[in-house]
């Protein structure tokens, strides 16, 4: 099949005047000038998408798709409060129900142009609804102790499970590792662990200098998780903090680097808003990947993670959404525009030129920054031959993107998820024209989540 378009974006290599792209076995054969192609491939069938941009498929490096059905259940609270409501919440919901969570979130992923997603899960929801919707995952089981003499036993149980989920998936789309419980409910010894599980290449994920409350937390004993525990909607705040923890006057950064786990190859680390310049070189010189979530950090009053700082130090950043539950959405568009702009703000304050994020690098934080701290960037992120074929094509003849002469800043100024008319997965179209090409039933997903909703407001 050749593609066709107004504007073909590689990401590795400028963007395409009337580009096309020619798939073949689900793989990227040629990337040029859509005349040419045509010329040189007369039989192949042709779907010519007109005023579109044509690009790799967004790669969502943070999310947790079993929790899209706790979306807006606290609002206007900063993090300590919410994260002790939701996990309170989280008791009452079945296997069942965590299942259509997590099938409602991956509707709103594809939908969004997400083809790739990084899921941490404890439930193991999101393998089966990503499955069912043609979707392909980095899935990390996330694994934590709060007493040394249950970590043994935890991190057993997480690799078990690995394996039960490895052998009921497609080793072609799916790839697996574990992930360490934010800091305040994991004891050190399991961070140690898990940088001797990768210490051969397996992939490993952490939470780290996400909230004021983590980094009170470690560096002074004290938490906001520990307070109010009387207030109904907080209540559940004690059972989160992991037992007494002697101030250890260092960074979270620092803290995770005493323990070893910085040591894992590739390292994902999620937010990484609490950072001052010593842990920016600490993560960098150990090889660490930084994952920014703006829309949510700041929603819940975390902060602003320092992203030119990061990439002036030469780190790998990329994009993810984290759950619904967090942001209220899995909306790509949404992330990139609020994540460039809250940089620029920040930039503004500063004294001299600073140099500005620009829609261009947001873009490649989704895909091939993404692909790169995923370890994936050999198959995906980019549009260059040889590459999976996960391609996306972003409607830009909207009144609201007309005129439109530079697609990367329509892209990420103007369009909405409502504006991608295509999502490809392996060469093949599993969202079209706003319409799912699987067979599972939207409706009746739809449905099951509004009675879980009710249940979980009482």
């Amino acid at each position: 099949m050749l593609i066709r378009a107004r504007y073909v974006l590689p990401i590795t290599s400028p963007h395409i005047e009337d580009g096309a792209v020619l798939v073949q076995d689900g793989r990227i054969k040629e990337v040029g000038q859509a005349q040419d192609l045509i010329e040189r491939y007369p039989h192949e069938e042709l779907k010519d998408l007109g005023l579109a941009a044509l690009m790799p498929g967004f790669i969502n490096a943070h999310t947790k798709l079993e929790m899209t059905v706790m979306r807006g259940l606290l609002n206007d609270v900063p993090y300590a409060p919410w994260k002790a409501y939701v996990t309170a919440k989280a008791q009452y919901l079945s296997q069942e129900e965590w299942q259509t969570s997590a099938r409602l979130g991956a509707y709103e992923a594809l939908s969004s142009g997400v083809t790739t997603v990084a899921d941490i899960t404890k439930t193991g929801a999101s393998v089966k609804a990503l499955q069912e919707l043609g979707m392909r995952a980095v899935i990390y089981r996330e694994v934590g102790a709060t007493a040394s003499d249950h970590v043994e036993s935890q991190y057993e149980a997480a690799l078990a499970t690995i394996k039960k989920w490895e052998a009921e998936c497609d080793s072609t789309r799916f790839y697996f590792g574990l992930a360490a419980a934010p800091l305040y409910t994991c004891h050190p010894e399991m961070l140690k662990k898990l940088s001797e599980y990768g210490s051969d290449g397996s992939r490993v994920a952490m939470y780290l200098a996400g909230s004021r409350e983590e980094y009170a937390f470690i560096h002074d004993g004290t938490s906001a998780f520990a307070i109010d525990s009387r207030n109904p909607r907080t209540r559940a705040i004690s059972q989160l903090q992991s037992r007494a923890l002697m101030p250890t006057g260092v960074s979270p950064v620092q803290y995770a680097s005493n323990w070893g786990i910085l040591n894992v190859d590739n390292l994902l680390a999620i937010y990484g808003v609490h950072v001052d310049e010593n842990d920016i070189n600490r993560l960098k010189d150990k090889g660490a990947n930084i994952v920014v979530c703006p829309v949510s950090t700041a929603k819940l009053s975390m902060g602003i993670a320092p992203i030119m700082a990061y990439r002036r130090a030469g780190l790998t950043v990329a994009l993810g959404t984290d759950s619904a539950a967090a942001s209220d959405g899995i909306d790509t568009f949404e992330e990139m525009k609020f994540g460039m702009l809250s940089q620029r703000a920040l930039a503004n304050s500063l004294k001299g030129n600073p140099d500005l994020l620009v829609a261009k690098d947001m873009i490649e934080m989704f895909t091939i920054e993404a692909a790169k701290a995923l370890g994936i960037d050999d198959e995906l992120g980019s549009l260059d031959e040889g590459k999976r074929a996960d391609i996306i094509a972003i409607d830009l003849a909207s009144s609201h993107q007309i005129p439109t002469h530079y697609p990367n800043s329509a892209i990420v100024n103007t369009a909405e998820r409502e504006d991608i008319r295509m999502v490809m997965i392996d060469g093949q179209i599993q969202y079209e024209d706003h319409t799912f090409r699987s067979h599972v039933d939207l409706q009746k997903t739809h449905d099951e989540a509004e009675v879980i909703r009710v249940k979980l407001r009482l």
